[in-house]
């Protein structure tokens, strides 16, 4: 479920090779580690590379394209095939450097690039996004040195991007990842995710409109990302998570149409410039999670917020919030983290003196002169 890969009838005509020592504990190594083996190429019906904290070291080899597919056609005309790498997942392996090797973009049957805080390097293959016409979903690069902007991931020519059909999953992070937004990825139709971290992208926020089933969208310390956000976003219904993180550079309100979004279990804008909130977001009753600290809201704080019966965790701190909206503001029956600290509020409201399911409140740094009694 976490890689979200389908369609595989054939994995049961093939194995995987996994090599993680930190759980695989009857793994020996020699002292300095072990190269990485060009038999690794060879081996037949290989479908998947594992290899997790492992001390190898050496560079992807151009005979990866070895591991495409070994197909026959039997007299009964039944096509048989044998092996083809789906999935490439290598994960904190500081001494595997070099390029990612042109003949990947051969495998046609590769479903999940994972290649996380491993330091391999250079650009793209020219012809990587081939993969996105024919079988690669799941595509994360995480804090490796490699160097390329959004337009040349999806190859934007003169005539526009290149086909994106299968692109399900895309997880990327590392300040050598620059270019805009806008426009690189609208075309994926297929994507249910996008993670973009600590990068140098730029400009304003994807217009995510034909991507009917997102359910994850996450950017976080991306501080080059301006304006505003698209009132559009509330038509992508499907959405379960939604959080921008560290782009001071994002202004104006959080669209009212955002309470459209009823499949929403956490919506989260942290350390942004946003200075308004919805009229109401009362429909999210899926909501779990609301955390809108270290932004420029100020005014009351909305009793729609009381109304968010699934809500369990509210974050409010480090804004300019000068009061409680109603006479009486009630906690959210599930509600059991509460920080509205570092605000101007000169109150508890009266009916918080027994305070069923809260069990983390934080109001310190207000202008609250006195909590008076009967807490309990």
């Amino acid at each position: 479920p976490e890689h979200r890969l389908t369609g595989l009838p054939d994995l049961i005509e093939g194995y995987f090779v996994i090599i993680d020592p930190v759980y695989q504990t009857q793994l020996t190594f020699p002292p300095g580690g072990s190269p990485l083996n060009d038999s690794l190429y060879e081996l037949k019906g290989l479908l998947g590379v594992v290899l997790m904290n492992a001390p190898i070291e050496g560079t992807l080899s151009e005979k990866i394209g070895n591991l495409e597919a070994s197909c026959s056609e039997p007299s009964s005309g039944e096509r048989n095939c044998t092996g083809g790498l789906r999935v490439l997942y290598i994960d904190r392996c500081p001494h595997i450097s070099g390029p990612l090797p042109n003949n990947i973009t051969s495998l046609k049957l590769l479903r999940g690039i994972y290649i996380d805080e491993t330091p391999i390097n250079g650009t793209l293959p020219p012809s990587f996004h081939e993969l996105f016409t024919t079988s690669l979903e799941s595509l994360s690069l995480i804090k490796t040195n490699l160097d390329f902007t959004m337009q040349s991931l999806f190859n934007h020519g003169p005539t526009g991007p290149a086909p994106c059909r299968t692109l399900r999953v895309l997880r990327l992070a590392g300040e050598n990842i620059t270019g805009r937004l806008t426009g690189s990825f609208d075309h994926c139709r297929e994507l249910e995710e996008v993670d973009i971290r600590n990068s140098g992208v730029e400009g304003p926020l994807p217009a995510l409109k034909l991507q009917k089933n997102l359910t994850v969208f996450r950017l976080q310390e991306c501080r080059d990302i301006t304006g505003v956000i698209p009132p559009s976003y509330g038509n992508n219904t499907k959405l379960e998570e939604f959080e921008i993180v560290g782009s001071p550079n994002i202004t104006g309100p959080i669209p009212d149409s955002f309470n459209n979004l009823k499949s929403l279990r956490e919506l989260i804008f942290r350390r942004t410039n946003l200075s308004e909130l919805p009229a109401t977001l009362e429909a999210l009753q899926n909501l779990t999670t609301l955390e809108l600290e270290s932004n420029n809201f100020t005014g009351l704080i909305p009793a729609w917020i009381s109304k968010l019966d699934g809500l369990h965790t509210l974050r409010l701190g480090r804004n300019n919030f000068t009061g409680w909206e109603g006479g009486t503001w009630e906690i959210p029956p599930a509600l059991v983290h509460l920080d509205a600290s570092n605000n101007k509020l000169p109150r508890i409201p009266p009916n918080w003196r027994r305070i069923k399911t809260v069990r983390r409140l934080f109001l310190s740094c207000n202008h609250i002169k006195s909590i008076g009694s009967g807490w309990g």
